[in-house]
């Protein structure tokens, strides 16, 4: 069914008739492969619409990062911290820290001193070698 009204959609807009088509769906690769534009609702309330890629890359709230994509989002806890150099991590409750980079920083220095959710998606972690944990951060 899914195929037939992507493909109507497709038909409809390439016709110069587009149509607006709302599709209701509680599965979320249906959604994000179907949807121009999704809206993840949360018990009634609306937590964000935007684009498939956008909801994956850049979620709104930690809801939305942990529904979209398989594996989910894994969401650690971490505190902000600014040396006095002014180069900016993530510390981790074990102490390990995450350092952003420069380019990235900006965002995040005026949080320094609080607690705040890191998310990554496993498709992101990659080991170096087995006692060396090395990543990129993307987003922010």
């Amino acid at each position: 069914m899914r195929v037939r009204i992507t493909s109507l959609h497709k038909k409809l807009k390439a016709e110069g008739k587009p149509a607006t088509m709302i599709y209701v769906t509680h599965d979320q690769t249906e959604a994000m492969t179907m949807g121009d534009r999704i809206c993840v609702l949360k018990e009634g309330k609306i937590m964000q619409v935007d684009t498939p890629i956008n909801l994956y890359n850049k979620p709104s709230n930690s809801f939305v990062a942990t529904f979209i994509g398989s594996p989910a989002m894994n969401l650690l806890r971490a505190t902000v911290v600014v040396d006095e150099q002014e180069n900016v991590a993530l510390q981790l409750a074990d102490g390990t820290k995450l350092t952003i980079p420069e380019r990235k920083a900006g965002k995040i220095k005026a949080l320094s001193g609080t607690m705040v959710d890191f998310g990554i998606r496993p498709e992101d972690i990659d080991v170096v070698e087995a006692s060396e944990l090395q990543g990129t951060i993307k987003g922010c």
